[in-house]
């Protein structure tokens, strides 16, 4: 729960309430306010009729309704305030009652409230819904409110309010009913693991019920449990049964946060014993005793985050030390033993079991009325994999510093503890080679700048991994140096350096070396070896020189070569291998077993073969493992990205993919015998400040299955417990740049709605032929600026609807381009394109003859697994080319 702001002010005096119809029930309210920028917001508050001593009693959150705006502090207490107030209620249900009271001129979410789709849900919250947030934190820092008993609920415009509130911050609220409003369903999967019921009038005509309905289909989809109340024939009061005595009360206080032992740990450790007595209370003071000097830099970088979280000063000596750290070397690598008691003593088996070890305990500590507390305890862990990382591309988007410090920390404090910098591709060449300088693109790192991450990831528990993308992914170095990089022909075929050339091998080589002095504690260097474009490597006369040594004519072979080349290169720096799965099963050249094969895609090597082969293997599955975004180099395709249930679902011997076709399109699942290393997540084409947003809501379900043999707990603890990591990362992660966390947000933001949009469910495999969507229920709606696609990873069914606004009459010729899947396009209602071909973006073209002024667009897709966005463009008369529509399109109502 959030701390309270200095802001806040609290008036326990009785008002009566002259306005309200019973003012008994007025009487009854404590007033008081809290200050947001310039407006002070008035609340009232009814607590339990009698406070027990050593009691703490639930608190419920109403968000009252349009009608219920002002400044006189009365009228948000009709209905459940005043239903709560009853002398029967108070009894049955003692509780505190908290109503902030929204101003006539503000919203609780500014969105129309009888519009038919979503508004994406902004990136911070309206001042009165930041209102509502600092008086809870006011009641529940000076009341003996039960944390896990904290209820939400609202009408009408509450509804919008509660929807918005609870997908902000799920993990503070034991249940949450919103009545007859709506949400952003993008968010919704934030929902899983929360006890809901909504309620919504089958006749309301001034919210539509399909606001909830989307809002529960997608949170279903999602893995969550809601009970939906559809009232048949009620209108917009429904609010009246939902907290009528057959109502919502009875379940909503039925609801308790399920307690978690000792605290909500992510990844959930081998051993957690409860122990009697006192826990750790850091209080204003802590002195930290590092036994081993191996552990000491660790030490620091512990101290400092301790000292920001609690306030406390931290300082280090022997003498009545409240925190011991050391390194023993009979715990497994990796692991750790943390014992908490008035004494806290963190044991790692390396430094990283240590920085695990800290780690946990900072997830131990949780803030009350009495001070910061971690319950006493014994917890031991041990990874089950050696590997559990992520990779950031720093390459096609540059990464600033500040961002890779938040990712140190973020994979810190998940117990993620490699973290792999996409140094080089195509686009850029990020490393500042002193041998190649060069190399460096105008946005690059310094050396001191590197150095200093690794430092900083030392001392945090992480160890920073570099990648330099060879042979493949090359084409940044072949422009900058061709003349020792590049092919003969660099200028047709410039994305691959040359495989024939041995100065060439020996500068890649070099590279490497320089790699292992900036990255000194990283045990492994990563060398690419996918998606070799081999086209013109065999017209090169160095390559044809070494095909002919290899008594070969097969560019394969030479690539197999050259990645065997780099790795004994890598291993004389005294590194291990990391490559990508890019290299086929077979082939006259062999390929080295001690190579550590991350593989991904399986398209060039199947996991399965490759440890029937005898390969040790890293799990980088696409599904579910990727975030990627459409960005500059895939703009017709939307971001791609998998929640956490989907990544609960997934376990490290598990590969999966989106496409069909592909050998792990249905999964392919190892025997536990298999040489897994590990896992790691890959964030691909992010904008700079994006990647900490994704990651947050998946690293810790990708880090409790990397670290955990099985799944001990299930879905709904898990993001329970992901969900109450928030306020440590808020805490801890250093401000960082301010980045489009959300393109499909983005684009809904970009200009005035012009298109409608329904999707509907699909078969995994796409659907060959567009089907009558008028014949079938959605599942989802909204509005956009363009005509594209949903917001949702396909494949899916798309119907999108615009007015085109014609300039004047005349023949006009469209075009429409579906590359993943069949589209037809209708204009006044007549079938104007008919598009079948998959594959390409050669489209179908029709020319119509149009009169001056609006005529009706229908656009319908079968969205494949690639999720394309559809795009209609024309050639007006007398134009030479084609532009797209969207400019012609009429601004909806």
């Amino acid at each position: 729960m959030p701390r309270a702001p200095s802001v806040a002010t609290f008036v326990p005096t009785m008002l009566l309430a002259a306005a309200l119809p019973a003012q008994q029930h007025a009487s009854m309210f404590e007033a008081g306010r809290v200050t947001i920028g310039e407006h002070a917001y008035p609340f009232r508050l009814l607590p339990p009729a009698t406070i027990a001593p050593a009691t703490n009693y639930p608190l419920v959150v109403f968000l009252h309704g349009a009608g219920e705006r002002g400044d006189d502090n009365e009228h948000q207490l009709h209905w459940l305030p005043r239903t709560l107030a009853e002398p029967a209620n108070r009894a049955a249900f003692p509780c505190f009652v908290l109503a902030v009271q929204c101003p006539t001129a503000q919203r609780w979410v500014e969105v129309p409230w009888d519009a038919a789709a979503s508004t994406p849900m902004a990136a911070s919250p309206s001042p009165a819904i930041a209102a509502v947030i600092a008086a809870m934190a006011q009641v529940q820092h000076e009341r003996p409110v039960d944390a896990s008993r904290v209820y939400l609920t609202g009408l009408s415009m509450g509804g919008y309010g509660t929807f918005d509130l609870a997908c902000r911050h799920p993990e503070w609220f034991a249940a949450v009913a919103p009545i007859c409003g709506g949400g952003d369903e993008r968010q919704a999967a934030r929902l899983v693991g929360v006890p809901m019921q909504v309620w919504h009038g089958g006749a309301d005509r001034v919210v539509p019920v399909a606001r909830s309905r989307t809002m529960v289909e997608a949170l279903r989809q999602a893995g969550g449990d809601v009970d939906f109340r559809e009232l048949a024939g009620v209108g917009h009061d429904s609010w009246k049964q939902a907290y009528g005595p057959e109502g919502l009360l009875p379940w909503l206080f039925a609801q308790r946060r399920a307690p978690l032992p000792i605290a909500p740990l992510v990844p959930w450790p081998d051993v957690v014993e409860p122990a009697a007595g006192p826990g750790f209370r850091p209080g204003a003071a802590v002195q930290i005793d590092v036994i081993d000097d191996e552990a000491r830099v660790h030490g620091a970088h512990f101290a400092a985050e301790l000292a920001t979280l609690t306030g406390a000063q931290v300082r280090f000596g022997t003498d009545d030390a409240s925190v011991s750290l050391g390194i023993d070397g009979l715990l497994a690598a990796g692991g750790y033993a943390l014992t908490i008691g008035p004494r806290v003593t963190v044991t790692g088996g390396d430094v990283r079991g240590l920085a695990a070890g800290t780690s946990a305990l900072l997830q131990c500590l949780r803030r009350g009325r009495d001070g910061w507390l971690a319950p006493a305890a014994t917890i031991a862990a041990a990874p089950a994999h050696e590997f559990c990382g992520v990779l950031v591309d720093c390459a096609r988007h540059f990464q600033s510093v500040t961002t890779l410090r938040r990712l140190i920390e973020l994979c810190r404090l998940c117990r993620v503890p490699q973290l792999v910098l996409h140094l080089s591709d195509h686009e850029a060449f990020r490393f500042p080679s002193a041998r190649f300088p060069e190399l460096a693109s105008e946005a690059h790192y310094s050396r001191e700048e590197l150095l200093a991450l690794v430092a900083c990831a030392d001392a945090a528990g992480v160890t920073l991994v570099p990648e330099l993308d060879v042979p493949g992914h090359a084409s940044a170095m072949v422009k900058a140096r061709p003349d020792l990089f590049g092919l003969n022909d660099h200028a047709r075929h410039g994305g691959v350096v040359n495989l024939g050339r041995e100065s060439t091998r020996a500068a890649v080589s070099a590279l490497f070396g320089e790699l292992a002095e900036v990255f000194a504690s990283s045990p492994w260097l990563h060398i690419g070896g996918d998606e070799v474009d081999l086209t013109g490597v065999a017209d090169d006369p160095d390559c044809r020189a070494a095909l002919q040594a290899l008594g070969s004519d097969d560019p394969q072979e030479l690539c197999r070569d050259f990645v065997r080349t780099m790795h004994g290169a890598v291993k004389a720096l005294g590194r291990r291998t990391l490559v990508w799965e890019g290299f086929a099963r077979g082939g006259k050249v062999p390929m080295p077993k001690d190579l550590t094969v991350i593989a991904w895609e399986s398209a060039y090597y199947p996991p399965d073969q490759l440890v029937a082969d005898g390969y040790e293997i890293v799990n980088a599955s696409w599904q579910p493992l990727y975030v990627v975004g459409g960005g500059r180099l895939l703009p017709h395709a939307a971001p791609r990205r998998w929640h956490l249930a989907d990544i609960h679902r997934w376990q490290p011997r598990r590969f999966e993919h989106f496409l069909p076709g592909m050998p792990s399109f249905a999964g392919i699942e190892l025997p536990a015998s298999a040489k897994v290393r590990g896992a790691m997540m890959c964030v691909w084409e992010q904008a700079d400040g994006t990647a900490v947003a994704h990651l947050r809501e998946r690293l810790p379900a990708f880090a409790e299955r990397t670290w955990q043999a099985t799944d001990t707990r299930g879905l709904a603890d898990l993001a329970a417990r992901t969900r109450d990591l928030a306020p440590l990362l808020d805490a801890l992660l250093p401000p960082g740049p301010d980045g489009d966390v959300d393109e499909w947000a983005a684009l809904q933001r970009s200009g005035p709605p012009r298109v409608h949009y329904r999707l509907f469910r699909a078969p995994r495999e796409g659907l060959a032929a567009v089907p009558d969507f008028a014949t079938q229920t959605a599942f989802a709606s909204g509005t956009l600026p363009l005509l594209r696609g949903g917001p949702l990873a396909g494949p899916l069914g798309v119907s999108l609807t615009a007015t085109l606004q014609v300039p004047a009459r005349g023949d006009y010729t469209f075009r429409l381009e579906a590359c993943d899947g069949p589209a037809r396009l209708l204009l006044g209602g007549q079938l104007v394109c008919d598009h079948a071909r998959r594959g390409d973006w050669s489209g179908t073209e029709a020319t119509v003859t149009l009169d001056a002024g609006e005529v009706a667009l229908h656009l319908d897709a079968a969205q494949g697994p690639l999720h394309t966005l559809c795009r209609v463009s024309w050639r007006t008369p007398g134009a030479s080319g084609f532009t797209l529509v969207d400019d012609h399109l009429k601004p909806l109502r």
